[in-house]
């Protein structure tokens, strides 16, 4: 079914009454916010002027767009921030305005953004807002492409996976011209729920603002595989609040392509008991590439039983490369089994001397060297599609490896 044709002129906010109140009582926060500066904590390494440049030359400009390239299985595709496309059989697709009003205002307290700028911005001047439903086992991953090509493009994704229900979605990314998306995504897992989510960027474009916001559920699992490759300007958030036994593994690779900066930033909360938490990040920074990445995992006292762990590890490729890592536990709980740590340094000298002394050629030996710093985030990457993207990427070329 092509449900995302029939939809995409009447994708954004339905003009009733609720919605509109709560719509206009957002645009006036957003009027009284300002962007984030690097006094925010979280925002502490950012470089956020690339995300305001296509806004300076104006929304909505003419660029062409090339032919979206066909796709098996199951998928949608947003141009400039609308559904453009859709087959689908497992997921079902409705756009705000068929919602009915007990759904509306389920979805509009799961909204609520706080005083984070670009989290209500998205809200005020969403070019769609789309709800994805799952309420059995989906056997193929649900693929979700997003391309933009000038101006801002601020797609809204809600997705609920049902008490027991199965699947997974991976979003990939592609800009064409002078542009910032500013997209996100809130996840909502009933009891039992399993979603494998796959994040994967290109290095095109001015600028990615993409935030995941996740709910689970009672014994829910989510498992997210993410890279992300820039040579713009990209953050990534993730804000997860787990409940009873419910389980997040989280695992990424950055590779930042020069002059590029990528932030990552983790907002892991553990709200109920006997929750399991698994970070693993590691980043790999060229000369003149820039990388953070930011994780806190908040214990609150409801969560005993915790078990939660982060590791942020970072590797320099050449002189000129600067990364940030910061990963932080604040615990309010007594009986909990917590660790985290973090790396930055270069490639270990001594085992690229052990390898060039075999007779392996510097740029090959270099390469062994970095498979085997992201070989333990690569076994945890399930998705084909995610592998398929990564493996594109890698081995770097000569001159990020040399």
């Amino acid at each position: 079914m092509n449900t995302a044709l029939a939809v995409c002129h009447r994708c954004g906010w339905a003009e009733d009454a609720a919605t509109r109140a709560w719509h206009e009582q957002l645009a006036e926060r957003l009027a009284s916010l300002t962007p984030p500066s690097r006094k925010n904590e979280f925002w502490r390494y950012s470089r956020l002027s690339a995300c305001f440049a296509p806004e300076r030359a104006g929304r909505g400009l003419d660029f062409p767009f090339p032919s979206p390239e066909p796709l098996a299985g199951e998928w949608i595709y947003f141009d400039q921030g609308r559904p453009v496309a859709a087959h689908t059989r497992a997921w079902r697709l409705r756009p705000w305005s068929e919602l009915d009003e007990a759904t509306r205002a389920r979805w509009r307290e799961r909204l609520e953004p706080g005083e984070d700028y670009f989290s209500v911005r998205n809200l005020v001047e969403a070019d769609a807002v789309l709800l994805l439903e799952l309420e059995e086992t989906a056997d193929a991953p649900l693929q979700i492409r997003y391309r933009h090509g000038a101006g801002w493009a601020q797609p809204l994704l809600l997705v609920e996976v049902a008490a027991g229900a199965r699947g997974a979605i991976v979003e990939t990314f592609a800009s064409f011209g002078p542009s910032t998306q500013n997209g996100a995504v809130t996840l909502w897992l009933g009891e039992g729920a399993e979603l494998t989510h796959g994040v994967f960027t290109a290095d095109e474009g001015e600028a990615l603002l993409h935030r995941v916001r996740a709910e689970l559920g009672a014994r829910a699992r989510l498992d997210v595989q993410a890279f992300a490759s820039a040579r713009s300007y990209q953050r990534l958030e993730w804000d997860v609040t787990l409940g009873e036994s419910s389980a997040l593994r989280l695992s990424g690779i950055t590779y930042g392509a020069p002059p590029g900066s990528t932030d990552v930033a983790l907002r892991i909360r553990h709200a109920a008991p006997s929750a399991a938490t698994d970070v693993r990040w590691r980043g790999l920074v060229p000369a003149e590439a820039h990388s953070a990445v930011i994780g806190r995992i908040l214990i609150e006292p409801a969560g005993q039983r915790t078990d939660a762990a982060m590791r942020l590890d970072h590797l320099l490729l050449a002189d000129g490369a600067a990364a940030d890592v910061k990963p932080e536990l604040e615990i309010y709980a007594d009986d909990v089994a917590c660790g985290h740590g973090a790396t930055l340094g270069r490639l270990d000298d001594e085992a690229l001397f052990y390898l060039r002394s075999r007779g392996i050629p510097e740029v090959e030996a270099r390469q062994l060297l970095i498979d085997a710093f992201l070989a333990p985030v690569l076994q945890r990457f399930t998705l084909a599609e995610v592998l398929r993207h990564v493996q594109s990427r890698l081995p770097l070329p000569d001159d990020a490896a040399a």
